[in-house]
């Protein structure tokens, strides 16, 4: 069975219903999500996304303040995870990372992360930081075009 880990910038553009000037992620992210349901991929998301995740998507709703806002955040959040098994950052993972040769920190965390899970495909927007590897870097239009 396949595994593929969704990348930070992904869980968003899902949460967030993010479009860009050329695309609608939200709409491939889905098409993305429903491919792997009905052919039993697994969708694996690193804890430390889903803390970006929170953290991001409560800076972006300033305005909306208190508990409701709190519960708002956690209900996406719990209904994500409804589709995502976590995975954990190891130790041996992080200091992979501290020691990797690729230019972002939390991208190399992922990348380790889903080695060390025996993860086969990562789905990210932005491929160019994931050199060097033997997993699949794929943007969700990609997946789709290959899937």
């Amino acid at each position: 069975m396949n595994k593929v880990l969704f990348d930070t910038n992904i869980v968003l553009d899902y949460l967030l219903k993010r479009k860009s000037k050329s695309t609608d992620d939200h709409k491939n992210v889905l098409e993305v999500i429903n491919y792997c349901i009905l052919n039993n991929l697994e969708i694996y998301t690193s804890i430390l996304s889903i803390k970006d995740v929170i953290y991001i998507i409560t800076k972006l709703s300033k305005g909306n303040r208190g508990k409701n806002k709190r519960d708002m955040i956690r209900q996406k959040v719990v209904n994500y995870l409804k589709l995502s098994r976590l995975v954990v950052t190891s130790e041996n993972a992080f200091h992979k990372s501290l020691h990797s040769d690729l230019p972002d920190f939390e991208d190399a965390l992922q990348l380790f992360t889903a080695i060390e899970n025996k993860i086969d495909i990562i789905i990210t927007r932005n491929k160019k930081d994931f050199t060097n590897t033997k997993i699949g870097i794929f943007t969700p239009e990609e997946f789709l075009k290959i899937h």
